[in-house]
Formats: structure tokens, C-alpha cells, sequence
């Protein structure tokens, strides 16, 4: 859920506790999302991932995974670009360059990340949405505090036991994470990639 929205449904009385008031250091990062149409299937790709690419952190075959773009002979992927900014932690400020450059260094990156399936695809069209604001990210003058509750009265507590199990089950359940080159040693992974070979 989105943090605004999130911000939105707590309670006033809620507001002001430690817990909630983390919800004040978050601030708003421009992503780019993506969207490509290919001639052909991509095999490597069923579902959700997740990357450890520079440039694309999230990407569906969405062909697979949305009734409203099944398809069986070809696949239309829809990709998080991000960090897309200096200020978001990419090299480069892809948000002011054109669409044209944008695809480009998508498409190269995936045939870094399945090279198998870019060898004779072609991309028939794309779409580029640039949305200046979507994710958050912990704002740098927030990195002093603690990111856990501590000292939480008995309610608190309760919420903040709840919201970690919450995470815990969200985890990486349902989804995939890339086993492309970006792929290294990490906490968690090993049980996931012993589970995809």
C-alpha cells in the first residue's frame, strides 16, 4: 500500500505514536515504469521478479501474469526502471532523458538478464511512463533514528509483532528473483535458488 494512502487510514489517535511516526521520514523517488511489447514468448520469465540489476529492481511478464494480456505467443513485460535519478542513486537522470534512450538501455539490460530469450525477440512498441513521486525511500536526515520501535507500550508492541510477521510471510512468497548475472550471495537467496534449479 502506498505510504500516502497508508498515512491517510491511521488513526489520528495512532498518529503520534513512535511506531507510526517513522512514516514522517519517508519521502517520494521518481521511478519510470516500463512497458514492452515483444514478437516473441519469453520461457525464462513466469511471473514476478525481482533483480539485483542496476537499472530494472522489479519486472513481470505480464502476458502470464494478467488476464488482460495473456497471450500465448508473445510476451509484454512490464518493468520498474529505478533508481531513475543522482538524487534516487543512479549515475545518470534517465526521468529527462528521451523514451527513445530509455528503451534502449531496458532492452540492453535485458539481454543481460535473459539473453536467450532477447536473441530473437523484437519489440514491436513501448511505453514510457515517468511518475516523479512513486515509491519512498527513508529520507537521508532519517538515517540517524532507529528503523525498529523501541520501548513500545504494550499496544505498540502488539502492532508492531503483527506488522513483522505481515513482512516476514510477504517476503519473497510468490515471487521469483532474477537468476540473471546480477544474482550473487545474499541472505535468503540460497534457499531460492536451490528451489528454482
Amino acid at each position: 500500500m502506498p505510504v500516502d494512502v497508508t498515512k491517510r487510514l491511521i488513526p489520528e489517535a495512532w498518529s503520534t505514536m513512535p511506531f507510526f511516526r517513522q512514516l514522517d521520514a519517508l519521502e517520494g523517488i521518481p521511478v519510470i515504469n516500463i512497458q514492452l511489447w515483444f514478437d516473441a514468448k519469453f520461457d525464462s520469465l513466469d511471473g514476478l521478479a525481482f533483480s539485483r540489476s542496476p537499472l530494472l529492481s522489479v519486472y513481470a511478464d505480464m502476458s502470464r501474469s494478467c488476464a488482460e494480456y495473456a497471450d500465448d505467443d508473445r510476451s509484454m513485460l512490464e518493468l520498474v526502471f529505478a533508481p531513475c535519478t543522482p538524487e534516487a542513486g543512479s549515475p545518470v537522470n534517465w526521468l529527462a532523458k528521451p523514451d527513445d534512450d530509455v528503451v534502449a538501455a531496458t532492452l540492453d539490460e535485458l539481454k543481460q538478464l535473459f539473453p536467450a530469450d532477447m536473441e530473437d525477440a523484437k519489440l514491436l512498441k513501448s511505453a514510457v511512463v515517468r511518475t516523479p513521486s512513486a515509491h519512498r525511500r527513508r529520507a537521508a536526515a532519517a538515517d540517524a533514528a532507529p528503523r525498529r520501535p523501541t520501548g513500545c507500550g504494550k499496544g505498540d508492541s502488539a502492532i508492531a509483532a503483527a506488522a513483522a510477521r505481515c513482512s516476514r510471510r510477504a517476503g519473497l512468497n510468490g515471487y521469483r528473483s532474477s537468476l540473471g548475472p546480477y544474482l550473487g550471495p545474499g541472505p535468503g537467496l540460497e534457499s531460492l535458488t536451490a528451489s528454482r534449479a
